[in-house]
């Protein structure tokens, strides 16, 4: 996800914390990158770092086809039950998409079904 996305996550975090969930990002980044970026984006949920993109490639989110020419996770969203079932996902095949607001809403809404 951009710093965009996750600040539209930040917007919906008071609304998941109080139906008893939480977010969670993993980001390319180094544990220096991606702690600076949450502070300037003023994240107040946690931001991990998968520089080795070990977590990336588990969850099949690599992305080599890039304009930087680095490889880079693709976006994407997983929405866990508190038993640690997958209730949603929205992986986009590149990472030029641009997560919303509502899917967020609806992925999370699946959660408590």
């Amino acid at each position: 996800m951009c710093v965009h996305e996750l600040q539209v996550l930040q917007t919906k975090l008071a609304d998941f914390e109080k139906a008893g969930g939480t977010a969670v990002a993993i980001s390319s980044g180094s544990v220096e990158d991606s702690a600076a970026m949450a502070e300037s984006a003023g994240l107040k949920f946690t931001v991990l770092s998968d520089p080795e993109l070990k977590a990336i490639d588990a969850w099949g989110l690599r992305h080599s086809d890039t304009l930087m020419s680095k490889e880079m996770s693709r976006p994407a969203a997983f929405f866990l039950r508190a038993d640690g079932s997958v209730a949603d996902s929205f992986q986009p095949e590149s990472y030029r998409y641009t997560l919303t607001e509502e899917v967020i809403t609806a992925g999370f809404a699946k959660t408590a079904e």
